[in-house]
């Protein structure tokens, strides 16, 4: 992809944009590692996590993240080419871009789908799969957590966006 970022040092420093990739900057300011995978689900959309497929060639394929799953591969990129931004799903069977979570440590991603938090988000608030609904995170205790929050965000009254950092370690 050949994505540059740079990262200010006041205002908002990285803005949840649909029409950007979910990609920032990766750590030691290293571009990203994606890997193309079909996608079993419908409905699925970029900034939602995934998983692995069970079973014989499991490897090759993902689905949306269930609630609570521990079974991670990454997150869903956004691909121009075959949607108009991070709002429009693709289509099930479609080869998807994905941030895989081994190959991207402390890579920081913008629009990561999760749910009404229980309370206002600190920056390095661990953000969880144990959210109630398939693909996005939360910050209650569960399932596993692939991510950090980086920026503040005040406690919303549905569901939102964010802004985070994929931990060197699951």
């Amino acid at each position: 992809m050949g994505v540059t970022a740079t990262i200010r040092s006041t205002g908002d420093k990285v803005d949840n944009d649909i029409f950007r990739t979910i990609f920032v900057q990766g750590a030691y300011n290293q571009g990203v590692v994606l890997e193309w995978k079909e996608v079993k689900t419908a409905a699925f959309h970029p900034g939602e996590v995934v998983e692995w497929l069970t079973g014989a060639a499991g490897e090759d394929n993902v689905r949306c993240g269930q609630d609570a799953s521990v079974h991670l591969a990454g997150f869903g990129e956004l691909d121009l080419g075959q949607i108009a931004s991070c709002s429009v799903d693709y289509t099930a069977a479609d080869d998807v871009p994905i941030i895989i979570l081994h190959w991207n440590p402390g890579a920081l991603l913008r629009n990561i789908q999760m749910v009404d938090p229980t309370a206002a988000l600190e920056p390095g608030t661990a953000l969880t799969t144990n959210s109630g609904t398939g693909g996005s995170l939360d910050d209650t205790a569960g399932g596993c957590t692939p991510c950090r929050s980086y920026k503040y965000v005040a406690d919303p009254a549905a569901a939102f966006t964010c802004v985070a950092f994929i931990r060197g370690y699951l």
